[in-house]
């Protein structure tokens, strides 16, 4: 829902048509960015709360997610 509403909002915000696929990428880089941290943290409180304690599922979902930031 996030990608979408800043892509409408990209669209309506893009003085050229040429400046619109910088805008748009990066927002879509800033929308990635900041929901792979949160799948992160969410994923490592479900690790906690069933008393995992930092499963290797759960290092092998933080790895992949800081490989999305590089």
């Amino acid at each position: 829902m996030l990608i979408v509403c800043l892509t409408l909002l990209v669209t309506s915000a893009a003085p050229l048509a040429s400046t619109f696929g910088a805008l748009n990428g990066l927002t879509q880089t800033i929308a990635v960015l900041g929901a792979s941290q949160d799948v992160s943290a969410v994923h490592y409180r479900h690790d906690l709360f069933h008393q995992h304690q930092a499963t290797v599922s759960s290092w092998k979902l933080d790895l992949v997610v800081g490989l999305i930031h590089t």
